[in-house]
């Protein structure tokens, strides 16, 4: 009737014969082993569905949203600044404090046109990841795991491969954030090699 015993091992150390069965329909559970229920003198049979890989596969993954910081977008910004005309800011401007909050708005409004964000999924980060030995081995063995029934071990396994890729995604992938180091650097770098003095401004917005 199409069913199929799931019990290929001893379930009865006394005579090392198989004693218990588990009749199933189609490839959707699998058994494993466990010691003697208190006095048995019977093994213990585990039955776990296979579902889990499929639902798995079925929930789609959560995307990162990252700025994309190629060097075109990057080239982009830095043409955009330095071909801008800050005397119109200066101009415009009563306070010291609005000056500074008018040209802190309009950097970040250049780098929102040049450097717009992008939403990826975790396939596409991890194809931007360089091959790593590593990697390749925790993927074959959580394979072997998946294919010996051992969710347990499947799911600690995937674990460590998720934390090892968040740790070189860090140091490869740092992002440019709002007033991080980083995106004050690519700021930096439109100044040319004569203008590296530090600059002061006084209170009728000319530089000192």
């Amino acid at each position: 009737m199409g069913f199929r015993n799931l019990v290929d091992y001893t379930t009865y150390q006394r005579s090392n014969s198989t004693l218990d069965a588990v009749y199933v329909k189609g490839d959707y559970y699998s058994t494993r082993r466990l010691y003697p229920i208190s006095t048995s003198d019977h093994f213990s049979i585990l039955i776990t569905p296979k579902y889990s890989e499929h639902h798995r596969s079925s929930v789609k993954p959560k995307s990162k949203v990252n700025r994309d910081l190629s060097r075109e977008n990057i080239e982009n910004m830095q043409d955009m600044l330095k071909t801008t005309d800050w005397d119109v800011f200066k101009k415009n401007c009563e306070t010291l404090s609005d000056f500074t909050e008018t040209i802190s708005s309009y950097i970040c409004f250049v780098r929102d046109v040049c450097i717009p964000k992008k939403r990826e999924n975790p396939k596409d980060m991890m194809k931007k990841i360089p091959a790593d030995g590593r990697i390749m081995q925790l993927e074959k063995e959580k394979q072997k795991a998946i294919e010996d029934g051992n969710n347990n071990l499947r799911n600690k396994i995937q674990r460590t491969i998720n934390k090892y890729v968040h740790d070189i995604r860090s140091e490869v992938f740092g992002g440019l954030k709002q007033n991080s180091r980083d995106f004050w650097a690519v700021i930096k770098s439109i100044r040319g090699p004569k203008d590296d003095c530090k600059m002061t401004i006084d209170s009728k917005f000319e530089v000192i």
